[in-house]
């Protein structure tokens, strides 16, 4: 049910335009995609962000503060099912406590299918914005006549030559995983290396059959919404535009909507990361402009602790001030313990380190 503490009740409406905005449940995606919700509901849209119970607890203090700025905006909290066989609290990639778990968090997400098909056929916005990691948001809405539009936080580059790879497959020719091939079609000349490639482009795995289904999605969606602007990727808009016969909506950098400093600073993480920012901003205060290296491989990836201290060797032998964000890594106790230890002596020796 819709969380009524975060809906505007400040007077009469005139009809407006309702969007719902489900986003994949991974705090990269929820971010932005609540990020966009904010500006449609700023500019006078009815906005309902829909998010399993935890993560709509987790993120909802941004649409909270929204609704209490005047903004027509909400949650609508979709109960996560549990029949998929899930550790509880398990409703984002980064609460999975194993990768070997990403078959049942997939099979999770499908059967949200019949719940999310309850809400629009009970709601029946005018739209739905849902993340292209969620195809089945396609074809239900175009069952009941409601246009979608696939968000995505990937740019259009990137897009673009993922595209390629699907529909080409230059990665099939060479005969060696370190041989170079061009990535045919793109306004530019491409070239990469199967070894650079990641499980999406291997046939057969459970990556590459999510891949198909999200771009078959592609056919039922009324356009795209992409978190980039033209001045980043040239070219690359209109091209992937006339690749999908799909309009592209640039709406990025969407966190420049965070004007509001408690906003900003939580991104997803609670108000005890407000605290660390503010250390964190000192820090980098104490710099000259331009000399800070900002090291991160996102939330869900978890390295060996080996790998780990080959990273921070080599960041400490490059003699140049760093900040590296990273979250839980090691996959045992023990290692983690010894991580810890190797974490603090290395701030010690040299700078700073967000964990």
């Amino acid at each position: 049910m819709a969380d009524s503490s975060s809906i505007n009740k400040g007077g009469a409406f005139p009809h407006v335009l309702r969007i719902y905005f489900i986003p994949f449940p991974s705090p990269g995606h929820i971010i932005p995609m609540v990020d966009i919700a904010k500006l449609f509901a700023e500019r006078g849209a009815d906005a309902s962000v829909v998010l399993p119970p935890l993560n709509a607890v987790r993120f909802g203090g941004t649409v909270t503060r929204a609704a209490a700025a005047g903004n027509r905006i909400c949650l609508y909290v979709l109960p996560f099912p549990s029949a998929a066989g899930l550790p509880d609290g398990c409703e984002s990639t980064d609460a999975l406590p194993s990768r070997s778990l990403s078959g049942l968090f997939a099979r999770a997400l499908d059967l949200l299918r019949d719940p999310f098909d309850s809400v629009v056929r009970d709601h029946r916005p005018d739209a739905v914005v849902s993340d292209a990691f969620l195809p089945w948001t396609a074809a239900a809405a175009a069952e009941l006549g409601v246009p979608r539009y696939a968000f995505t936080g990937t740019g259009c580059f990137a897009l673009s030559v993922e595209r390629s790879l699907h529909v080409n497959r230059p990665q099939d020719r060479p005969t060696s995983d370190s041989d170079p091939f061009l990535v045919p079609g793109l306004p530019d000349r491409v070239y990469l290396t199967r070894s650079r490639l990641g499980e999406a482009t291997l046939p057969g795995s459970t990556a590459q059959e999510f891949l198909d289904r999200a771009l078959r999605a592609d056919r039922s969606t009324a356009a795209w919404v992409v978190n980039t602007f033209p001045e980043l990727e040239p070219g690359y808009l209109e091209h992937y535009e006339r690749e999908t016969g799909k309009r592209v909506f640039a709406v990025g950098p969407v966190s420049l909507c965070n004007r509001v400093a408690a906003d900003a600073a939580e991104r997803g993480r609670g108000a005890a990361a407000a605290g660390e920012a503010a250390r964190i901003l000192t820090w980098l205060d104490s710099k000259p402009a331009g000399s800070v290296i900002y090291v991160c491989f996102g939330s869900l990836c978890r390295f060996p602790a080996a790998q780990m201290k080959e990273i921070g060797m080599g960041l400490e032998e490059s003699r140049v001030p760093f900040l590296w964000v990273f979250g839980e890594t090691a996959p045992t106790a023990e290692e983690a313990a010894e991580l810890d230890e190797w974490m603090e002596g290395m701030e010690g020796r040299k700078n700073k380190i967000n964990k």
